[in-house]
């Protein structure tokens, strides 16, 4: 059965294990610093999920690299930039309303491969259906990335925001193409 994928579902289930530190466990890069798991909440920001590629995933507010989300585990912390910025501490995740979430995961679903699957919060279910109906999948870029001098670039930042971003522009021409053979013969 295809999913549209999250942390429970993308990373091996750990029993007693929440969703969001299965990331930590399983997603630590890091030689400088050893694998910790916070302990703390911090009261803001608050991060937002999103469908990214066919993924429910978390931007990270602070450094912008991303994780998978967790349904189960609304809480986020960043293993590119240790969330830093509070002191180490996880943020809170919002995610849409559980009818929300199935809608778009059904929406979504729908569509012929995961470069046509993507959600930001403003797009509500009935657009991605009305989109649905018209064929017009395309997803326009991302924001662009603000990078930092000295920052380490890691496979989970240039996968993010090079990667998948060159597959939708790629994905959008070809169906352009196709679109103007239709219509042109």
């Amino acid at each position: 059965m295809m999913v549209i994928e999250t942390a429970e579902s993308y990373f091996a289930r750990t029993p007693g294990t929440p969703g969001a530190e299965r990331v930590i466990h399983l997603h630590w890069y890091r030689r400088d610093v050893a694998r910790f798991v916070p302990t703390e909440i911090a009261p803001s920001p608050v991060a937002v999920a999103v469908v990214n590629y066919g993924r429910w995933i978390v931007r990270c507010p602070f450094c912008r690299g991303a994780q998978f989300a967790a349904r189960d585990d609304r809480r986020f912390f960043c293993t590119e930039c240790l969330n830093e910025a509070v002191a180490r501490r996880w943020i809170r995740v919002r995610w849409p309303a559980a009818a929300t979430i199935t809608g778009i995961d059904e929406a979504l679903l729908a569509r012929p491969g995961d470069h046509w699957r993507n959600w930001e919060p403003g797009a509500s279910v009935v657009q991605l259906l009305a989109e649905n109906a018209a064929g017009n999948w395309h997803h326009s870029w991302s924001t662009p990335r603000d990078w930092t001098t000295g920052e380490i670039v890691t496979a989970s930042i240039m996968n993010t925001h090079v990667r998948d971003e060159f597959n939708e522009a790629v994905a959008a021409q070809a169906s352009s193409a196709v679109l103007a053979i239709q219509v042109f013969g």
